[in-house]
């Protein structure tokens, strides 16, 4: 997740190596990449041997540490299940559930059972939960961190910064329940049809 702003950063490298030291992040590298492109590539995925973080700003390099740190003590709350594995990694980037919500409700929204039908655009908005609380807590984190080590305003300086990226999960967690609750309508009318002309026919 990344802002894409090309103003001064917030986070100096000494806050990056702070947070890297405290959280045990210190073997992942960091690659130097544009912050539109900025992302947190674990172990196991994709023929990744050894992790890594891109991005250029340091307040976008520090939230994608906030992620390796999240997927970390996922990977611990498991007991080390999969922790070098393609599966273990997709369960702890809680990958899992990104998608699934969007073709759940675009199955829901269409179909001909009206119950099914009414709690689509609810099976969306829950399939987003997962990546707006990951998102929250790989900037939450090191927030945290820097309101320790160097105060709120340097804190509340990161935050601003991340806002905006954060705001356009939301926004597509919210277009995808408009789009679904959009189909539900226009089933639901078509459903209308069907039996109104049905009845005409039949002098129901």
């Amino acid at each position: 997740m990344t802002n894409g702003l090309k103003k001064k950063s917030p986070v100096s490298n000494a806050d990056v190596k702070s947070y890297t030291k405290v959280n045990n992040l210190r073997h992942i590298e960091r690659r130097k990449a544009p912050d539109l492109q900025a992302h947190y590539h674990p172990a196991g995925l994709n023929g990744v041997t050894k992790p890594y973080v891109q991005s250029r700003s340091n307040h976008v390099t520090m939230h994608e540490l906030g992620h390796a740190n999240s997927m970390n003590r996922t990977r611990k709350a498991l007991g080390g299940i999969g922790a070098k594995s393609k599966f273990g990694a997709i369960l702890a980037s809680q990958k899992a559930t990104m998608g699934i919500g969007g073709l759940v409700g675009a199955y829901a929204a269409t179909s001909d059972n009206e119950k099914v039908r009414k709690y689509a655009p609810a099976a969306v908005a829950l399939a987003s939960v997962p990546l707006l609380h990951e998102e929250a807590k790989a900037t939450l984190s090191p927030a945290k961190h820097l309101f320790k080590t160097r105060g709120a305003k340097v804190a509340g300086k990161f935050l601003s910064r991340m806002a905006p990226a954060y705001g356009t999960y939301v926004a597509a967690a919210a277009t995808g329940v408009g789009a679904t609750s959009w189909a539900k309508h226009i089933k639901e009318k078509a459903i209308k049809i069907r039996d109104t002309k049905h009845k005409l026919l039949h002098g129901e």
